[in-house]
C-alpha cells in the first residue's frame, strides 16, 4: 500500500510515513525496494515494454478510428 500511495499521490515521505505509522527512512526503503523488485521482474520477463514502430502505428490508427482524432 505504501508504494501505491507514494506513486499515486504527490505527498512528502514524512506525510506518507505519518499516514502509515512508519519512519521516513522506512517509507523510502519500502518504495525503493518495491520499485527495484518490480523493475527486476520486468527485465527478466518483459511484462511491460514499449511497442515497436509497427505496433505503435497500429495502436495510433486504432485510437484514431475509435476517437476520431489523431493520437
Amino acid at each position: 500500500m505504501i508504494t501505491i500511495w507514494c506513486l499515486a499521490n504527490v505527498e512528502s515521505f514524512r506525510s506518507v510515513a505519518d499516514r502509515f505509522g512508519i519512519s521516513k527512512s522506512t517509507c523510502w526503503d519500502v518504495l525503493y525496494r518495491t520499485c527495484k523488485n518490480v523493475l527486476q521482474v520486468n527485465i527478466r520477463y518483459k511484462i511491460i515494454s514499449w511497442p515497436n514502430r509497427e505496433c505503435a502505428l497500429r495502436i495510433m490508427r486504432k485510437f484514431q478510428e475509435i476517437n476520431g482524432f489523431p493520437s
